[in-house]
């Protein structure tokens, strides 16, 4: 194997024995982020370089020495900025969590019951509404959260129920990116509040990643059947689907060569940002600004004062500069990366990384002041970052999805800080 890629390999086995060793110790998310993208740009293309190009579906088209040492590069830039600014806000006191979450249980049953409404609605209105109502009815999960820490048993029914519609909703839709990003949410904040002993630890860790791998694997066949196929969305035909998967026409074994191939594609956007590096070196159609100021516009501004700016899942730019050209049906983003070498080249894939890093120390900071009204706001980070995590997102929804999620959320918090000052003679009384 390549010395980059045995690098590449180390560096990402650092990012998760850190994840793992955090997961009592903290609410992991931080290090969660590191391993989702040391994943898909380290590890999974540094497996794949060790197998015969012709097995791998999506060509990796730079050689290892090409490739690896500005990626490497770009995930410690994303690391260096994400630490620029230490907040300690995920290493919050359990007890005092537990506390504001007993003080406002009923306002948390609300958001539960609010938010799994609101979720019915999102369809049904213009398509600038509809994100502020996905937005609000994220709150479904904050509430459902503040209720697994108080008590599991007493509030089953309202903390299964939103996962439950989630899982619902990705079935009939076929889309799993919002309930695998959640329920990977839920097992590292239980784990902080439950602090389970290193064999369970490592079984229920196991268990999810073996769980999230199958669902890959499988819902690319359960598409098939479901959008272009006759049959319909529903849970037996997506146990047909991983059955199928599992085990295919020609009886192979599901740790075959093929299998692991497929498995490490579904988690590699680094094949988007080698398409994207080797596009660009042969056109040299580099963007400098230009490309940023219509991300920003397309984040800042509403549609009625910037009527041309970009639909999300809009496959222009991605047909421009990534060097494929997909359908309106197929869901593929560019990434930050690749936006960043599309913009300045290798220094902007560096830019880039350091700077999203630098808007996750930012979103840190943010809700960390919203924790000196109450330690239960530190969950708004989740869907704060909910896109920004994902190494596949656009850009552009990436940024829209903070800016539109700090104005509802700021409200929020803005609305209940009176409710919770009621309550701080109360609580100083129990502390």
């Amino acid at each position: 194997m390549n010395p980059y890629s045995i690098l590449a390999l180390v560096l990402s086995a650092y990012y998760f024995i850190k994840f793992f060793n955090a997961l009592t110790k903290k609410i992991a998310f931080t290090e969660l982020i590191l391993v989702i993208y040391s994943v898909n740009y380290l590890f999974s293309p540094a497996i794949l370089y060790s197998y015969n190009e012709k097995l791998v579906l999506y060509k990796l088209k730079l050689t290892p020495d090409n490739y690896f040492p500005i990626a490497i590069i770009s995930i410690l830039a994303l690391h260096i900025g994400m630490s620029i600014k230490k907040v300690k806000i995920f290493e919050i006191n359990f007890n005092m969590l537990k506390l504001e979450s007993l003080l406002n249980e009923r306002m948390l049953k609300q958001w539960v019951i609010v938010g799994s409404i609101l979720t019915f609605l999102q369809g049904n209105v213009y398509s600038e509404l509809s994100f502020f109502i996905y937005l609000t009815s994220q709150i479904r999960y904050i509430g459902a959260l503040g209720l697994t820490s108080i008590n599991f048993k007493k509030n089953i029914l309202y903390i299964v129920i939103p996962f439950l519609l989630e899982i619902y909703n990705s079935i009939i839709g076929a889309m799993f990116a919002d309930t695998s990003v959640w329920l990977m949410f839920f097992v590292i904040f239980v784990f902080y509040i439950k602090k389970p002993h290193f064999i369970i630890k490592f079984t229920i860790l196991g268990f999810s990643i073996v769980s999230l791998i199958a669902l890959q694997i499988s819902k690319n066949d359960y598409r098939e059947r479901t959008w272009r196929g006759t049959e319909a969305a529903s849970l037996s035909t997506l146990k047909q689907s991983f059955e199928s998967s599992q085990k295919g026409e020609n009886t192979e074994s599901y740790f075959s060569d093929n299998k692991i191939i497929n498995t490490l594609t579904r988690f590699n956007q680094s094949w988007i940002l080698m398409s994207t590096i080797k596009n660009m070196d042969e056109k040299k159609d580099f963007q400098s600004y230009s490309l940023i100021i219509l991300y920003l516009k397309s984040a800042l501004l509403p549609r009625f004062l910037a009527p041309d700016k970009l639909n999300s899942g809009d496959k222009e730019i991605f047909n421009r500069f990534s060097g494929h050209t997909i359908s309106s049906g197929t869901a593929m983003g560019l990434g930050i990366l690749a936006d960043g070498y599309i913009s300045f080249g290798k220094v902007g894939i560096i830019i880039f990384s350091f700077v999203l890093g630098l808007i996750f120390s930012l979103i840190f900071y943010i809700v960390s002041k919203w924790a000196l009204i109450s330690p239960f706001f530190i969950l708004f980070s989740l869907p704060i970052l909910n896109y920004a995590i994902r190494p596949d997102c656009e850009t552009q929804t990436l940024l829209g999805n903070l800016v539109k999620s700090l104005f509802v959320y700021s409200i929020l918090v803005s609305y209940y800080k009176y409710s919770f000052n009621k309550k701080i003679v109360l609580k100083s009384s129990l502390v």
